[in-house]
């Protein structure tokens, strides 16, 4: 997406008789309207220089600079774990996580959360055990929210 796709979301915002001028709240919904998922105290750094309101060319400013999309949160909260950085996570460790979440789960839950995972020699790599936590909706199981917090 580039200057002109930008400009186009902001019109959409600014309409006519247009005013060159948005509250910094209704440009934060433009930037993240135009798929840049900044965290709120990143928006209010990358729009620091603007006061209550922001100008087109300062939001143009804005998105000029360098930005790369955040890491997935289960992604970024398996690669903690994976101390060696091989991209895989031995099964041993996986279910020690697993079983230590709170509340502890039961055996058979344990079970569950572990089926259709396919290890080799004894590691999972993060990529597939991301993808069956996503299809499983493992990850947004209230129990599993302390695997969540890997990353932080």
């Amino acid at each position: 997406m580039g200057e002109e796709e930008w400009a186009e979301t902001w019109n959409l915002f600014d309409r006519p008789p247009r005013k060159q001028v948005l509250p910094k709240d209704t440009v934060k919904h433009c930037i993240r309207g135009i798929g840049r998922l900044y965290e709120e105290a990143d928006l209010d750094a990358l729009l620091s220089g603007s006061g209550e309101t922001v100008t087109k060319e300062e939001y143009l400013e804005a998105l000029r600079k360098p930005y790369s999309e955040p890491e997935h949160t289960v992604t970024s909260a398996a690669r903690a774990y994976d101390g060696k950085e091989s991209g895989q996570l031995p099964e041993q460790l996986l279910l020690k996580v697993f079983s230590e979440t709170n509340p502890k789960p039961s055996e058979r839950e344990l079970e569950q959360m572990m089926y259709g995972l396919e290890f080799s020699k004894g590691n999972i790599p993060l990529t597939e055990l991301v993808e069956h936590l996503e299809k499983t909706n493992t990850a947004m199981d209230p129990s599993m929210q302390d695997i969540l917090k890997w990353a932080s």
